[in-house]
């Protein structure tokens, strides 16, 4: 084969690849809610991470050291390899397209309140007493929504656990 004929089959295969995982897509959305009422869990089938469903800690935020302890102990779903998410992992779920906030698909996750952060497992490379908190609104972030700021981890936030991905 020539080197455009060559060139000319691989952007056919490319196109048919892009077709075939939209269809799949259109027809497997990406979320699917599993587990039980009590202890709901989003599946994930990009990324093939879980998550919660929303939040489990009722009263509000902890800080980082507590947050990091709370899913590291937590037995959610019939599971107890639960864990606080890194800012990648955080970032898949953030529904940038979204016009009206949280910016996260609020189908599948429920009880967002976009104006609260959430914690990763991330600290800030400039200091180690810094992690990063993802906002799903527009309040307190430095870059819009679904946007990430660097705060003290003795300042309080929400915890959404994942696991999976390992």
């Amino acid at each position: 084969m020539k080197k455009s004929t060559n060139g000319i089959v691989y952007l056919l295969v490319v196109a048919m690849m892009i077709f075939v995982s939209s269809v799949c897509l259109a027809t497997n959305p990406r979320y699917a809610v599993e587990g039980t009422t009590e202890e709901p869990v989003v599946t994930d089938h990009v990324t093939g991470l879980q998550w919660q469903q929303n939040t489990t800690l009722e009263g509000g935020g902890v800080d980082w050291k507590d947050a990091l302890a709370h899913c590291e102990g937590l037995s959610y779903a019939g599971n107890d390899n639960w864990r606080l998410p890194d800012v990648t992992e955080i970032l898949s779920i953030v529904d940038e397209k979204k016009e009206e906030t949280p910016a996260i698909n609020t189908v599948y996750f429920t009880d967002f309140n976009a104006g609260s952060g959430h914690w990763t497992s991330t600290s800030s490379r400039k200091t180690g007493t810094s992690a990063y908190v993802l906002y799903f609104g527009e309040q307190n972030s430095t870059i819009g929504r679904g946007g990430m700021s660097a705060v003290s981890k003795t300042a309080s936030a929400l915890v959404l656990c994942v696991r999976g991905g390992e």
